[in-house]
């Protein structure tokens, strides 16, 4: 993908950088559910999902492990806000004995959405995009910010 060359990085400092999105996520999910509960819900969403956009694009500008942990970091925060929402969301739309299915059918819709978009747009972008500076193919791990 190019990620180990550009910032530098080993095996072993790669598989950190998804514990530390997980362990982000899991210590503000709750706090997220919470936090949306007694504010305005719409404008909670709308405000992890801009911060949660702003540091997929800053991703691509990361040259070092340390910029690569902080953003991981960051987009577990405001990834952890999507959950509970869809959750909340979920549970004002549909009666009680509605909410289990529609809920697992959100999660599973989400999964397909995701696979496909990312295999769609990765392909394709990676495959046509160049680096303008020295006419050689864009790494995979840019190409995020390049969809939004």
């Amino acid at each position: 993908m190019g990620l180990y060359e550009d910032a530098n990085i080993s095996t072993s400092q790669f598989s950190n950088l998804a514990l530390f999105f997980y362990v982000s996520y899991l210590a503000l999910e709750f706090p997220h559910g919470y936090g949306m509960q007694r504010l305005p819900t719409a404008k909670y969403l709308g405000a992890a999902v801009i911060l949660w956009g702003l540091v997929t694009a800053l991703t691509c500008v990361c040259k070092n492990y340390g910029a690569l942990v902080a953003t991981r970091v960051l987009l577990g925060c405001f990834e952890s806000a999507v959950a509970p929402s869809l959750i909340l969301i979920t549970s004002m739309w549909y009666k009680k004995n509605e909410q289990p299915l529609r809920t697992g059918k959100l999660h599973v819709y989400e999964m397909h959405v995701k696979a496909y978009t990312d295999f769609v747009f990765s392909r394709h972008l990676v495959s046509r995009c160049r680096d303008r500076n020295n006419d050689r193919k864009l790494d995979q791990f840019r190409v995020p910010a390049l969809r939004q």
